[in-house]
């Protein structure tokens, strides 16, 4: 054991301090001479001594040692592309701690095995991004810091060069996204909150919100649903912060197709949407009992509607922009003169050329006592003079029943204008996020004041 001992300490000798090989042999074969004499062992001695000496001027790495122990032990080399590798060596590799410098500027500190990136390094890239974590051969792999020269960051899992897994991406305006990442990129499920105080939970695909998830807003409202590219689309909810809410189809981020809104004040409607305001054939129905049907522009009621109360009055309104538009008058007394005359009458001669096609087409928009009259009278006479029963006259007869209690007999009933406050929708977004809705009122008329059918005799005047 004695003498296998010295052998080691030579060969220790001959690697660390190759230029001091002669005097190393001198110490420690004079002492091993008489064994050596004495075994067969002498010759393979001396080969290990020489093959020791080759190893020590050998070099793994195809660069030039300029300083140092470039096989075991510490030193400098450069290579011909302009790198350098300062740090250990073992058995001419790159093996322990070491800092690997390249030409572009990038520049490697921390741990090497067999002249690989391995265990726990830093990262310098010349752009000023910077990599604190794991290595596996060359790769990051496992937990470790990526910090952009823009000011984002990112802790979490790395796989083969790329976020793979869970992680946290800071960025640097405060934003902050918490979740899953594959391939380089948000990916699965994941949670991002912003700094203004809006934050979304649910999926995420190619680094965008994309899939089933909700949103809340920093008012208090919140969507959720479906989401495709970052924006609302397909079937979803929306919460209006005062409590009421939308159910429907959403499309480029705006409420779009039909839908239903649920109103805090118990108001409802059920109708189409276009960019996130109510557009096309719509029902709008008060808590009250009443409601409201028409075609819809932007959130105004637009052409004739049909107003239907509580109890069952039926009144057509003819808007525009939202307002009614009310018929000629002058035109409209003619009109009701002729028929109030008429009907007074057994029988009697009324003009059809007093009738203007014109005026009963307006008239006959609004179903209200004696407008309503009006018009069903002017299309019977319209009809008979077209079977040409007379050509200039047309005879009215008169029904003779008992006069009306309600109406007491005139068929009408005098109503002061009727208003409603109506709730609509309104895009409060200020270009960050998801596009964001509230509710709001608006006071509108839905019926005028002046006389309404009697729903007792339905504008006969007797029953």
């Amino acid at each position: 054991m004695h003498e296998y001992t010295l052998l080691q300490t030579i060969r220790k000798k001959i690697i660390f301090e190759p230029n001091n090989l002669s005097i190393a042999l001198k110490k420690s074969v004079h002492q091993l001479t008489n064994y050596f004499l004495k075994s067969s062992c002498l010759l393979l001695f001396i080969l290990l001594a020489c093959f020791a000496q080759a190893q020590s001027n050998t070099v793994v790495n195809k660069g030039t040692c300029i300083t140092g122990n470039c096989v075991d032990g510490y030193g400098v080399m450069t290579f011909e592309n302009g790198d350098k590798y300062s740090g250990t060596f073992l058995e001419g590799k790159f093996n322990g701690s070491g800092a690997y410098n390249y030409k572009d500027g990038s520049r490697y500190e921390g741990s090497f095995f067999n002249n690989s990136k391995n265990g726990k390094g830093r990262f310098y890239y010349p752009s000023g991004n910077r990599y604190d974590g794991e290595y596996v051969s060359n790769e990051k792999e496992g937990y470790g810091i990526f910090y952009y020269s823009n000011g984002d960051k990112y802790e979490g899992a790395f796989i083969k060069n790329n976020k793979e897994g869970k992680g946290i991406f800071y960025y640097a305006s405060g934003n902050k996204y918490e979740g899953d990442f594959k391939n380089d990129k948000m990916e699965g499920n994941g949670i991002l909150t912003l700094t203004y105080g809006n934050r979304y939970v649910g999926i995420f695909s190619n680094n965008m919100i994309h899939g089933y998830g909700v949103y809340f807003f920093n008012d208090g409202s919140r969507y959720e649903g479906n989401f495709v590219n970052g924006k609302k689309q397909g079937k979803g909810f929306f919460y209006f912060k005062d409590g009421g809410r939308f159910e429907g189809d959403f499309l480029n981020d705006a409420m779009d197709g039909h839908g239903y809104c649920y109103y805090d004040n118990k108001d409802k409607y059920e109708g189409g949407f276009r960019n996130g305001l109510a557009n096309g054939y719509g029902v709008y129905y008060y808590s009250n009992g009443d409601k409201l049907k028409g075609k819809f522009q932007n959130n105004n009621i637009e052409g004739v509607g049909l107003f239907k109360t509580a109890d069952g009055i039926i009144n057509k309104v003819k808007y525009k922009n939202g307002l009614i538009i009310l018929p000629d008058s002058t035109a409209d007394s003619t009109l009701l003169a002729i028929i109030d005359t008429a009907l007074m009458m057994d029988t009697a001669s009324v003009s059809v050329s007093e009738f203007d096609s014109t005026i009963i087409n307006e008239i006959a928009l609004f179903n209200a006592n004696p407008k309503t009259i009006a018009a069903d009278t002017a299309k019977m006479i319209l009809t008979v003079a077209k079977n040409n029963l007379k050509a200039d006259t047309i005879a009215v007869a008169k029904v003779v029943l008992p006069a009306c209690k309600v109406c007491k007999g005139t068929g009408k009933i005098w109503t002061e204008e009727l208003k409603h406050e109506r709730i609509v929708t309104k895009d409060i977004s200020n270009g960050q996020g998801p596009r964001n809705f509230v509710t709001y009122t608006v006071n509108e008329t839905v019926r005028p004041k002046g006389f309404i059918q009697c729903s007792n005799c339905h504008g006969a005047g007797r029953k």
